[in-house]
């Protein structure tokens, strides 16, 4: 995430970092930024009240190649996106491969499949 959530107060934080400093989840006053629906259907089902998630530094190439892997927009530049990644970061192929199977591992992740996968609401 790269823009702050909006707030309902109608603050407008300059970064991601200041609207979640001022969450009541973090001590804040500002109210939470997820909906009643992702608490219920995400948050409660994995034990979490925030959905930010600060990845090991080591983490970020693996982050940037999953984000062009669960985006169905995205996702026919994912080869593209991760080969980039690999130079970018000076990975050799096995270190790549190490990466991509991170990718791998998350995305076959039950809780992950479900997340991305809900079950169809039924009318």
């Amino acid at each position: 995430m790269t823009e702050p959530p909006a707030a309902e107060s109608g603050t407008v934080y300059e970064t991601v970092d200041a609207r979640c400093g001022a969450c009541v989840v973090k001590g804040g006053t500002e109210a939470k930024c997820v909906s009643q629906q992702w608490e219920q259907a995400i948050g409660s089902a994995l034990g979490r009240e925030c959905p930010r998630v600060d990845l090991p530094v080591e983490l970020y190439p693996v982050a940037e190649i999953l984000e062009f892997a669960v985006s169905e927009r995205l996702r026919p530049a994912l080869g593209i996106r991760a080969e980039l990644v690999g130079e970018v970061n000076g990975y050799d192929a096995e270190e790549l491969n190490d990466a991509l199977s991170l990718v791998s591992a998350t995305l076959a992740n039950p809780d992950v499949s479900r997340i991305l996968t809900p079950a169809p609401v039924e009318v």
